[in-house]
């Protein structure tokens, strides 16, 4: 902490699972670096909305809901799986030599959880439940070139919900393969004597 911090970013997706089928979680992330060994920060995510095939039932993701139409007949409505959450990152890097780096990233999140369905063209939610995670990974980062990297995190997502949910398996490996484009070695390839191409 006594260095001075870099501002990092990112934008992608973590491959995670609800019930055994799989849940692409986007997220979006800012924070900093610090000394190129300890990064910490917040972010937001949220699942992938599921596609909709009509007439098909898609639990855990989607599931037809009976409701009473605008006729007053018996009829059902798609009733989409919503997941939310704001998180707070920690991640030390613990090996970096040459080209190689690895990393324990820790996430924390908190948010919301929830099925939303269209009636009458009011969106109605349901099931909703306030929803805690805590996401321990392993990262290993391998460049490419010298602002181009692949890499790999492996790790476990623990989900609490409400009790009401708690027969449907929210815990999960999470897993992410990354292609990363490192920003700063590019700003000194284009700026190599710009303001922060100078600092080390």
């Amino acid at each position: 902490f006594n260095t001075k911090p870099r501002l990092i970013g990112s934008f992608g997706t973590r491959n995670t699972f609800i019930q055994g089928f799989n849940a692409p979680i986007f997220h979006i992330r800012l924070g900093a670096e610090f000394n190129k060994t300890l990064r910490m920060g917040a972010g937001f995510c949220f699942l992938k909305k599921p596609d909709w095939k009509s007439g098909e039932d898609q639990r855990p993701f989607i599931y037809l809901k009976p409701v009473i139409n605008d006729l007053y007949l018996n009829d059902t409505v798609p009733s989409f799986l919503n997941l939310t959450y704001f998180t707070y990152f920690v991640e030390y890097v613990y090996y970096s030599h040459k080209r190689w780096q690895l990393s324990l990233p820790v996430q924390l999140g908190f948010g919301q959880f929830y099925y939303q369905y269209d009636l009458s063209g009011r969106k109605n939610r349901e099931l909703e439940s306030p929803v805690f995670l805590y996401e321990p990974s392993v990262s290993v980062q391998y460049k490419l070139l010298s602002w181009l990297a692949l890499g790999v995190d492996v790790g476990y997502r623990f989900l609490l919900v409400d009790k009401k949910l708690a027969n449907t398996q929210y815990n999960s490996p999470i897993y992410d393969l990354k292609l990363t484009l490192l920003w700063g070695e590019i700003y000194k390839g284009l700026f190599p004597k710009g303001l922060f191409s100078k600092r080390k």
